[in-house]
């Protein structure tokens, strides 16, 4: 397997950046992993404040604990930061991966 695929797997399949931290670009691969490090945490902490409303409604028996009901409430969050949290992320997992294929063009 050569480095090129090593890298494109890495940065395809664990993390966008980790395929250039492999090639020794390191201040490539860490603007990645930041940028991606920041849309997760951006997502999750979103995901898990919206979890943590519904659940609070469930136990002051304000709402029933049902697949229609729950998926109602979730509905009504504004869901439109996640969205494009979510297109950042895939913007940037895609652009690891060219710029991988930009690098080892220009290393040989």
């Amino acid at each position: 397997m050569t480095k090129l695929t090593k890298a494109l797997l890495l940065s395809a399949f664990v993390y966008p950046g980790a395929g250039q931290i492999f090639l020794k670009r390191s201040t490539s691969g860490i603007i990645f992993i930041i940028i991606s490090t920041m849309g997760l945490y951006f997502i999750l902490s979103n995901i898990f404040k919206i979890t943590f409303q519904i659940i609070e409604d469930i136990k002051s028996g304000g709402v029933q604990p049902d697949f229609t009901t729950l998926l109602s409430l979730i509905s009504q969050h504004d869901t439109q930061l996640l969205n494009n949290a979510f297109t950042v992320m895939i913007v940037t997992w895609l652009i690891s991966i060219i710029h991988i294929f930009i690098v080892s063009k220009t290393s040989q």
